[in-house]
């Protein structure tokens, strides 16, 4: 008899047994539930803050080129008009850079949408196929849901471009960074910045 088969014969069926019991025991606990969310705290948008942004709001890397209030009215989203509340329209780029691959401008375009009577949520709105264009940061209203889009139920919305322009086409990819940018860096970047951002405005 080897040394190994009489290790293995140590374990009696009841033993055995009783290891296979505990570990389905193990595998039939539920696992631990996660902690619940914050409550919202809703709030209002600081008056005249909007405007100033432009020149007041700082965040590395980031440049914001507009910070305008919008009335009440409508916005033009894939063609059609969308109304949207009372909100601040904020437009910038984040970490532009030149690429030392293929020697073009790169650069985080993002829009974002803070509206006056805030709910106390915020929307990263996410584009779909290579993305390259920022789209109006309204919350899209897609996949069956509710056609009251977020901006008007009073989320703050950001959209972006993923970190290239539509111009490059496919072959942004040849940038390292561009491609991480458009897998999740961009998402990742700009979800602090925006946070930042409401809690200024």
């Amino acid at each position: 008899m080897t040394p190994r088969r009489a290790r293995q014969q140590r374990y009696t069926p009841a033993v055995l047994s009783a290891l296979v019991a505990a570990t389905l025991a193990a595998c039939a606990s539920p696992p631990p539930a996660p902690p619940a969310p914050r409550p919202a705290q809703p709030g209002a948008l600081n008056p005249g803050t909007c405007d100033h942004l432009a020149a007041t709001f700082s965040h590395r890397g980031v440049v914001v080129t507009e910070s305008v209030t919008q009335s009440p009215g409508t916005a033009k989203v894939g063609g059609i008009d969308v109304d949207v509340p009372a909100h601040c329209l904020v437009r910038g780029r984040m970490n532009e850079r030149t690429s030392p691959v293929d020697n073009k401008v790169y650069s985080i375009g993002f829009e974002m949408r803070l509206p006056e009577s805030w709910n106390g949520r915020f929307l990263y709105q996410g584009n779909g196929g290579l993305d390259g264009v920022v789209v109006p940061a309204v919350g899209p209203a897609i996949g069956g849901g509710p056609l009251t889009r977020a901006l008007s139920q009073g989320f703050a919305v950001i959209s972006s471009d993923a970190g290239h322009p539509e111009s490059a086409g496919p072959f942004f990819g040849l940038d390292p960074q561009a491609r991480l940018d458009y897998g999740y860096e961009a998402v990742g970047r700009l979800t602090p910045m925006a946070r930042s951002l409401i809690r200024q405005a």
